[in-house]
This record gives C-alpha cells, structure tokens and sequence, in this order.
C-alpha cells in the first residue's frame, strides 16, 4: 500500500506540473499591477525576473518560493516553545490537563527550559521547505485554475488543495522527527540528522511518509484555511478602504489590512485543522509504541490492519472512543495560542518579503 501510495503521489506531482506548466505557458501576464491605494502598478526590473529567466514569459515566479520559505521557517521557528507545550498536552493529556500555563511549567521543572526547543531544526528546515512549496505553488496555482470557475472563491480553493496536499508530502519526515523527539524520551537527544537517520534505519525511508493520510488531514484543511481567507479578507478589507478619509496613510492602510487579515486567517485555519493536528500527533505517537495517549492502545485489530489507509481510520476510531468528540479538540487553547502567533507573523512577513522583491502585498491586486 505505501509503494502505491507513493506512486499516486508520485504521479500527481507530475500531472500537477505538466499541467500548470502547459496552462501558464499559453497566459499572457500583464506586466502591470493594479493597486486600489497606489495606482497604477509600474513592474520593477525584479519583477520582471521569473524563474531566473529575464523576460517576462510567464513561468513560475521563485518569489513567491523564496518568501512564503523565508516567512514559514521564521514565524514556526520562533513559537517552537508553544508548539512543544501543544505536542505534550495532546500526547500524555491526563498528565497535562491543567491548561497550557501549567504545563508549560511542569514541563520547565521536569525538562528543564531548553527542552522548550525540542524539535527547533526539524521545524525550521521542514516548514521553510513545506512554505516555499506551499505557497509558491498556491499562488502559481491560482492563475492555473482563475478562469476555471466564475467563482473565485472555488478556483482559490482547489489552488489551496494542491498546495497543501504537495506540500503534505516534504513536510512528512520532518513533523515525525519533531514529534518523537517533543513526544519520546528515547528519541529526546536526537537532532535533525540523527533523527531522520534514525526513522529510516529503523522502519525504512517509505515509513517516513507513514503518516501521509494524517499529515493530509491537517495540511490541506490549514492551507484552506489560510491562504483561501487571507486572499478573500485581504480583498474585501481593499475595497471597503476606498470609503476611508483621503487624510488616512497609505502604508498605515496597507499594513493594517495584512494584520488584520492575518489574525482573522490564523483563527480560521486553527479551527479548520485541529482535528488532523490532533489525528496526526497520535499517529505518529502511535508508530512509536511507548507513550500513553490516546493512539497508544494495540490491539490484534490494529495489528493485522497496518495498511496507511486503515491505519488512519483507526486513529480517528480510537481518539473518538477514548476521547468522544472533544478529543479532536484537545490542546485547543495551546493551539490558537501557537497558530495565531504563526500565521499572523507568518502573513504579514509574507508581505513584508513580497513587497521587498516587487511584488504587491496580497489583496492589492
């Protein structure tokens, strides 16, 4: 099942980049940008720069790789510590089930407080990664599908899809690394390399991709959730600021619609992925064997069914018997903490790294 599982994806990525190659390809892009606060948009000689080729042909703009990489890596990398404390109270939750105050401090007086970057290289090098990919794809994505549909909403949301399933697939190694190492005392003196090293001496390199079906069950409802609602608040927030005072600063404008947005997505992508963060931390708990969480009871059912595809199912099946509905939901308040943190840096760096390279912030356009 995980060479076939392998292959699909395998295929996918191909199709996905024949096509949008072919699609873009035969697009005329406009060398100009319109901007609802700054006029006319004048194409810089950056701009004009697209996949390291000097004409403007209309081939995937690195750009978008280079910022969503640079903006993914440091807002993940700087709330590792909440992330840490997330990781624990989903993995043992009867031993961390005072709130996250408290078991930040249990966790300090146990651990002590550099255990709170457990995880940091894992994190920073997988989502700098999974970030380019995610949204460098999703913006090359949404001119592949804009016409698709008269909706823009359904055509941001099938570019979401893609960007967050392939993007699934680099992240995979890295979040099972990051987990053991936060969730396992064996495997807490592990770094990046030996980590990785580890899980494919142990299991083989296809078990680091174990976890697909779990990680796609997070990542694709998170992409959604973010990028789909940045784009839409951003727009809505642009038009509704052509009623505000001439007097109002352009850039303040600007700036605060990426904040604002910014918030407004990260909560909509915490509540759209909680249940797979939940899903996918006792997934990959449960591939270790040693914890005492909610993916820890064996029994000759999950034995004989160690299939990805039913793997998966009886996860969700253990969590909801153990745990009912509410156990989907389990570090929420942790979590809302750690994802507005990220998102909402994340976002607004997003359009910091843009507006650096030439291109406009999003919404303006």
């Amino acid at each position: 099942m995980k060479m076939r599982l392998l292959t699909l994806t395998l295929a996918v990525l191909l199709v996905s980049r024949t096509a949008a190659n072919s699609i873009i390809q035969r697009k005329s892009f406009s060398s100009k940008r319109n901007d609802p606060l700054q006029g006319e948009y004048t194409p810089t000689a950056l701009e004009l720069l697209r996949g390291g080729s000097s004409s403007n042909d209309g081939s995937i703009d690195w750009r978008y790789f280079l910022a969503g990489g640079i903006c993914a890596s440091f807002s993940h990398g700087i709330t590792t510590p909440i992330d840490v404390i997330k990781t624990r109270m989903q993995t043992f939750p009867e031993k961390y089930k005072h709130g996250m105050i408290q078991a930040a401090k249990d966790i300090i007086a146990v651990e002590g407080l550099s255990f709170l970057l457990a995880g940091l290289a894992p994190t920073v090098v997988g989502y700098g990664l999974e970030g380019a990919l995610k949204f460098g794809i999703y913006e090359t994505f949404k001119g592949v599908f804009k016409t698709l549909t008269a909706i823009p909403f359904i055509n941001f949301l099938l570019a979401s899809v893609v960007a967050g399933a392939i993007a699934s697939i680099v992240l995979c190694p890295m979040e099972e690394a990051r987990i053991k190492m936060v969730g396992e005392a064996s495997w807490a003196k592990e770094n990046l390399i030996s980590a990785l090293s580890r899980l494919v001496a142990e299991n083989g390199v296809l078990s680091t991709f174990g976890g697909l079906a779990a990680m796609l069950s997070k990542q694709v409802p998170y992409t959604i959730g973010k990028q789909v609602s940045f784009d839409i608040i951003s727009k809505y927030l642009y038009a509704l600021s052509v009623q505000l005072p001439a007097t109002v600063s352009k850039d303040m404008i600007k700036w605060g619609i990426s904040i604002l947005s910014a918030f407004f997505a990260a909560i909509c992508a915490c509540l759209c992925s909680q249940p797979g963060d939940m899903i996918l931390t006792a997934t990959y708990k449960g591939h270790g064997g040693h914890s005492h969480g909610p993916a820890v009871e064996t029994s000759s059912k999950s034995e004989e069914m160690s299939d990805d595809d039913k793997s998966f199912f009886l996860t969700v099946n253990k969590i909801y018997n153990k745990y009912g509905l509410t156990g989907f939901f389990m570090g929420l308040q942790a979590r809302l903490a750690h994802v507005a943190s990220i998102i909402t840096s994340q976002l607004v760096l997003y359009d910091i790294v843009k507006a650096a390279l030439g291109l406009p912030v999003t919404g303006s356009h």
